[in-house]
C-alpha cells in the first residue's frame, strides 16, 4: 500500500489492483509508458463510477458495458479475476452485443479534454 508521497513502480505484466481503502479522495498520478490509451481506459472506468454504472468491486452493472470497455481497452489493462482464458471467451461476445445494441466503450463526456475546453 503507497502512502502520501511514495512512488510505486509495477513492471509490465504484474498482476496488480489499485483502490483508495478509505473514505476520502485521493489524488495520484499514473505514468504509463507505452501509454497506448491508457487514458481514455481509466476515464471510462472513472466515467463509469461518476455515473453510478458500477457495482461496489468497480465492475460495470451492464454486461454489455463490461463486454465493451474492458474487451475493446484489452491491451490497456486485464482484471485479475476471472482468469484471462475465461475473459477471452467471455467479453468478445458481449462486446458483439453491445455494438448491436450502441453500448460503446468509451464517452466522449467522459474525456477530460472535452471537459477542460467546455
Amino acid at each position: 500500500m503507497a502512502k502520501a508521497g511514495e512512488t510505486v513502480v509495477i513492471p509490465a505484466g504484474i498482476p496488480h489492483s489499485v483502490a483508495n481503502p478509505g473514505p476520502a479522495q485521493i489524488d495520484g498520478i499514473v505514468e504509463r509508458r507505452p501509454a497506448r490509451q491508457a487514458k481514455e481506459f481509466h476515464e471510462a472506468v472513472a466515467g463509469l463510477a461518476a455515473d453510478v454504472k458500477t457495482t461496489p468491486t468497480g465492475a460495470p452493472k451492464n454486461p454489455l458495458q463490461l463486454g465493451a470497455t474492458f474487451w475493446h481497452f484489452r491491451h490497456e489493462s486485464r482484471v485479475t479475476s476471472p482468469p484471462i482464458w475465461v475473459q477471452n471467451i467471455m467479453l468478445p461476445p458481449l462486446w458483439a452485443l453491445a455494438k448491436v445494441f450502441g453500448v460503446r466503450p468509451y464517452y466522449d463526456h467522459w474525456d477530460s479534454r472535452i471537459r477542460a475546453a467546455g
